[in-house]
């Protein structure tokens, strides 16, 4: 029983260490800002480098095979196509013929 008693006395003291420890990370990080700016700027480095390895080095480079086949248009659809281009395009031509009212005019 006074075991169990010890180790529920020695918790609060681990914790309250540990909270200290991580108190003390961003003064020990502060007095060595530019150690730490160069392993970031090293580790951006590397990370840019891995990619760029990954993505354009390791790429593999394949032909691609066109098969030249030949275009079959059906007539009928192309007609009616045709039909409709020369619809628009008359439409269109009377469109800037035609003499609209002014609604701005007063």
């Amino acid at each position: 029983m006074q075991i169990y008693l010890l180790e529920d006395m020695l918790k609060p003291e681990i914790t309250k260490k540990i909270e200290k420890s991580f108190r003390n990370i961003p003064l020990f990080l502060a007095k060595r800002a530019f150690l730490v700016f160069v392993v970031f700027v090293l580790f951006v480095i590397l990370l840019s480098l891995l990619l760029s390895y990954l993505y354009l080095w390791r790429v593999e480079k394949k032909e691609i095979a066109i098969s030249p086949k030949k275009v079959k248009i059906d007539q009928e659809i192309f007609e009616e196509f045709l039909e409709h281009y020369k619809k628009r395009e008359e439409r269109f031509r009377n469109a800037l013929e035609e003499n609209y009212i002014d609604i701005f005019f007063r």
